[in-house]
C-alpha cells in the first residue's frame, strides 16, 4: 500500500502543479472524474501511462511552464461556454 500511496500523492502534486482541476485532468486524461478522485485519494492507483506523462513534464519540461497553455485553453473553453449560457 506504501508504494499505492507514493502514486497517488505524486499523481496528485502533479495535476496541482499542472494547474488542472479533477474535471480537467479527466478531460486533459480522458478518464472520467470518479476515477481521478479515486486516484487522488489513493482508493486506486493512476494508470502507469498517466505517471509516465506526469514524470516526463516534470523532469524534462517542469510543470510550471508544460501546461499552463493547456490550463489557459481549458479555462478559455469554459468561460466562453458560460458566456454561451448567459448569453442564450
Amino acid at each position: 500500500m506504501a508504494t499505492q500511496s507514493k502514486y497517488n500523492s505524486e499523481f496528485q502534486k502533479g495535476i496541482e502543479a499542472m494547474g488542472l482541476s479533477q474535471r480537467g485532468a479527466a478531460h486533459y486524461f480522458g478518464k472520467t472524474e470518479k476515477t481521478i478522485r479515486n486516484w487522488s485519494s489513493g482508493r486506486s492507483r493512476p494508470d502507469h501511462a498517466v505517471m509516465m506523462i506526469i514524470e516526463f513534464n516534470k523532469r524534462h519540461i517542469g510543470f510550471e511552464n508544460s501546461f499552463r497553455g493547456i490550463s489557459d485553453e481549458l479555462h478559455q473553453k469554459k468561460e466562453a461556454q458560460a458566456q454561451k449560457v448567459q448569453n442564450g
